[in-house]
């Protein structure tokens, strides 16, 4: 372990970086906004086959985003029974978890995993959560101090301390647990407050690296009005003061009072933080010249309905894009989540294939097979994009041979030999939530004339031939919700294109790859034994021009490491002060998962 912190203090000394993000809308669930409903497209397009979102530090993370949007994070849409997020989790030894993969503040993990639960209506769970049957708040409990804050680093118990109390104080007050504890931490992090208002991730006493921030600014305030601070009380006003002058023109935050762009993780939680004071985020107390915390924040929402870091830059979008939906649902950790609700109907992610002709199991006469489709996503889904559309016969990819739209396929394919010929149409929306409709078709016998039958029916969209939602490019699912827009063809007055199909006996060729989108949410690995293709963990296309503002997450696990080897070696309080205030600095270049480790 002291090798590995080691290294790790190298890596942050040398200044790598990396990146996270978070977001938006207003408060309400009756009428769900267009950006709720496209980033929830998104989480059903990354989500793995097991249920989880990309790791088990990120997952808790899913859970609120799909329960803040009123969708139930257990139920048949997410996966239903051990393959939901929540029952991803239930699988995993939760303490193997707290120290591995993402997770570098084992406190805050904690406080994540009962918030899930919670929010997921399990708090009866929260004393045997998981496979090991976890104690989820006496595990919080473990790293509370004597002063009442909570710390993650034993050696140096004010590296993260008010980042590590704000997530606790938050977390026992969804568990409705430990009250005189929660008042302990309540007030030693009222105490915490720096001159100019805000708050830092780290404690005072650890010197130089306690710097105000917006985002820790924005969840103390959440943590306090959630322990019983009241409104009015100096700390809210004068920490309310300190987040309006960090508010840039257009609306939006960056996690400092000078910081150069607006972020969607700082933006989102300055929205919470709003909420929580009992305020509204779109009125003109917080609008300038007409700009809004929310209209800041949905511009940073891509096509594939994933929220980018800052404008074109992508960080760790699973993490931005559930972190934005907890605030895009209006939802505030001062008073949310504490279970109960009424769940409302989910929204239907994958695409739909509304028509496929010729018919499965039709047979013609003619050697001529008139392909004809129509397709389109789920009403307020990122959409069908032509470019995203593949057609093979027989293993053959006739894609560029057909006329394709964003909602119609056709093509004419002449020399078809005797026998049956197997036609796939595969669609796959922004986000990547993927239909696959395959038809088989018998040319050579005494039949009818080449017509174009009816093709897919019924509300499922199947014909008799297999329909299914592949888990990838990168994983969808298909739920019928009744919405639905009409499909259009391209006009027949246009006459599709002709082409000639490959002779029989001659070897299929690759099927052409999907055109990505520049914001393509993950990489795709395909799992030919199961016919699923399951999202990669990392992929290139997850960062677009990376910039210094680079992985907060990387950064806090090596500001931890960095103040557990300085205390492993014995190092000085004044050597512990300057490695706290290198990181802080790095911190404020690459805003990371604060408060979300």
């Amino acid at each position: 372990m002291m090798v590995i912190r080691l290294r790790l203090a190298l890596i942050l000394a040398a200044g790598t970086t990396t990146v996270a993000a978070l977001s938006l809308a207003p408060p309400g669930l009756a009428a769900r906004s267009a950006v709720v409903t496209q980033g929830l497209d998104y989480l059903h397009a990354v989500q793995r086959s097991d249920g989880r979102f990309q790791d088990p530090a990120f997952t808790p993370w899913g859970v609120l985003a799909i329960a803040a949007s009123g969708e139930d994070p257990t139920g048949s849409a997410w996966g239903g029974a051990g393959k939901s997020p929540v029952g991803y989790l239930e699988s995993l030894d939760l303490d193997a978890h707290a120290t591995q993969g993402a997770t570098g503040n084992a406190p805050a993990y904690y406080a994540k995993m009962i918030l899930a639960y919670v929010a997921a209506g399990r708090r009866a769970s929260l004393k045997a959560a998981g496979r090991g049957r976890t104690d989820l708040v006496a595990k919080l409990l473990s790293f509370r101090r004597g002063d009442g804050r909570f710390s993650p680093a034993p050696t140096a118990p004010g590296i993260a301390a008010v980042n590590t109390t704000t997530w606790a104080i938050i977390a026992l007050c969804a568990a409705q647990a430990e009250s005189s504890v929660r008042a302990d931490a309540v007030a030693w992090l009222r105490g915490q407050q720096l001159p100019d208002g805000g708050f830092s991730s780290n404690a005072r006493d650890s010197g130089s690296s306690a710097v105000s921030d917006v985002d820790d600014t924005a969840a103390a305030i959440q943590a306090l009005v959630a322990g019983g601070t009241d409104v009015k009380h100096r700390t809210l006003t004068d920490a309310r003061a300190y987040l309006k002058s960090a508010q840039r023109p257009d609306g939006g935050f960056s996690s400092s009072r000078n910081g150069g762009y607006t972020y969607s993780e700082s933006t989102a939680w300055a929205i919470q933080a709003i909420l929580a004071l009992g305020e509204n985020p779109q009125s003109s107390a917080w609008s300038i010249r007409g700009n809004t915390p929310h209209s800041a924040l949905a511009q940073l929402q891509t096509a594939s309905g994933a929220f980018s870091h800052r404008k074109d830059t992508l960080a760790l979008p699973i993490l931005s894009t559930t972190q934005s939906l907890v605030a895009a649902n209006g939802r505030s950790f001062a008073s949310w989540p504490r279970g109960g609700g009424t769940w409302v109907r989910p929204f239907a992610a994958a695409p739909r294939v509304t028509r496929l002709a010729p018919a499965h199991g039709s047979v013609q006469s003619s050697r001529k097979i008139s392909v004809r489709a129509a397709y389109q996503d789920p009403a307020g889904g990122t959409g069908v994009k032509a470019s995203r559309v593949r057609l093979t016969v027989d293993g053959h990819d006739m894609t560029r041979k057909a006329r394709i739209t964003d909602s119609s396929l056709s093509v004419n394919l002449t020399g078809a030999a005797l026998g049956a010929h197997k036609i796939t149409l595969r669609v796959a929306d922004r986000a990547g939530n993927v239909r696959s409709v395959t038809h088989t078709v018998t040319v050579g016998r005494s039949g009818g004339a080449n017509e174009e039958p009816a093709g897919v029916a019924g509300e499922d969209g199947r014909a008799g031939g297999s329909d299914d939602v592949v888990r990838g490019e990168v994983d969808g699912r298909a739920h019928s919700d009744g919405e639905s827009r009409p499909a259009s063809r391209a006009p027949d007055d246009e006459g599709p294109p002709t082409a000639r199909l490959p002779d029989a006996g001659t070897a299929a060729d690759p099927v052409t790859p999907a055109e990505p989108e520049t914001s393509s949410p993950a990489g795709v690995a395909a799992q030919e034994s199961s016919g699923r293709q399951e999202p990669a963990d990392h992929d290139a296309s997850q960062t677009v021009k990376p910039d210094a503002h680079g992985q907060k997450n990387l950064l806090f696990l090596l500001g931890l490491a960095l103040a557990s080897a300085a205390g492993g070696f014995g190092l000085a309080s004044s050597q512990h002060a300057r490695i706290g205030a290198a990181a802080q600095r790095l911190r404020e270049t690459a805003p990371f998962d604060r408060p979300h480790v």
